[in-house]
């Protein structure tokens, strides 16, 4: 599962947070999905919501996440104590297997989601246009699921009161364009001009599409956070290819007989050494820019030990061993 929480992290939640973890039942996927975006759109008249982040099922995430955030913990539990939360429930507990499954705390800065490119929309509203602007954002925000890749919906109001800053998902470039550029959100966007004044988007994919993702604010991670894993990834397969992969093709053509092993090696850095070491260091990773720095420093050096650890494999296993 996608969604990792801590109790450290609970405890310094700066806002309300819930996060629901639902297994949809079979067949029953796509309703969910649409009392998913009626909701959202009940939510944006509560008092206090700042947003609704919601994470379809993933390759290796059966479960929807989402992650409902409030100005504050009181007026979260405000909402949660009524009406409106309980007719929640009601309407998603026949589709899901078991129970909808409740938590609290800061959770969201832990989930990341593989593949995936966001698109930012900055909306500057004319004063006085909020109400119109939520009652339109409900109805626009209802049409996503209907749409290929779609992986999820960040929208929140800035401080000032008259701008929002939506994060759409989506897994690829193709998916996202193919809404952007759909009739649907075309014929939505003409009932804009009363109350929209201006809008801004801006694309945000990670530095290195199909190795990371981004985390729940639509920001891939560090840079040099994914360089050392992907260097952690690439020494051992690298001398595969040389001393494994390389002495088996002596026949071949001599560019053909290097460009067959980097094939391997590039297969199995996409398909099995990156995505393994981006879950395993996913809490370091996807921790943000602003985590302290003895976390950071503790995710280099274990990546350093790693990476000692497969020189002293790689020269024990090709070159004979410490003789």
């Amino acid at each position: 599962m996608a969604a990792r929480i801590s109790e450290s992290e609970a405890k310094s939640s700066p806002t309300g947070r819930l996060v629901s973890i639902a297994q949809v039942r079979a067949g029953a996927e796509t309703e969910f999905g649409l009392r998913l975006n009626e909701i959202n759109a009940d939510l944006l008249a509560v008092e206090g919501f700042v947003s609704l982040e919601s994470i379809p099922p993933q390759p290796q995430q059966p479960e929807w996440i989402n992650v409902i955030q409030f100005e504050s913990e009181g007026l979260l539990e405000k909402w949660i104590t009524s009406e409106l939360h309980a007719k929640c429930m009601e309407k998603f507990q026949p589709l899901v297997e078991g129970r909808l499954i409740l938590l609290r705390g800061n959770a969201g800065r832990s989930i990341a989601v593989p593949d995936s490119v966001t698109e930012v929309i900055v909306t500057h509203l004319v004063p006085g246009q909020e109400a119109a602007y939520r009652a339109w954002a409900g109805r626009i925000q209802k049409t996503f699921v209907r749409f290929p890749g779609f992986q999820g919906v960040n929208s929140r109001r800035q401080q000032e009161g008259q701008a929002w800053t939506t994060l759409i998902r989506f897994d690829t470039v193709e998916h996202l364009d193919f809404w952007l550029n759909s009739p649907e959100r075309q014929a939505l966007l003409e009932e804009t001009k009363p109350f929209i004044a201006d809008v801004h988007l801006h694309r945000v994919e990670p530095s290195f599409p199909g190795w990371v993702g981004v985390d729940a604010a639509g920001q891939p991670p560090p840079r040099w956070k994914t360089t050392l894993l992907v260097l952690l990834s690439l020494y051992p397969i690298a001398n595969i290819d040389l001393f494994v992969i390389f002495p088996l093709l002596p026949r071949l053509p001599w560019g053909l007989s290097y460009f067959l092993p980097y094939c391997v090696g590039v297969i199995l850095i996409s398909y099995v050494a990156m995505p393994f070491f981006v879950r395993l260091f996913g809490p370091w990773l996807y921790a943000g820019r602003s985590t302290n720095r003895r976390k950071d420093l503790t995710g280099v050096a274990v990546i350093a030990a790693l990476l000692a650890v497969e020189v002293v494999a790689v020269y024990a296993i090709f070159h004979g061993g410490f003789r």
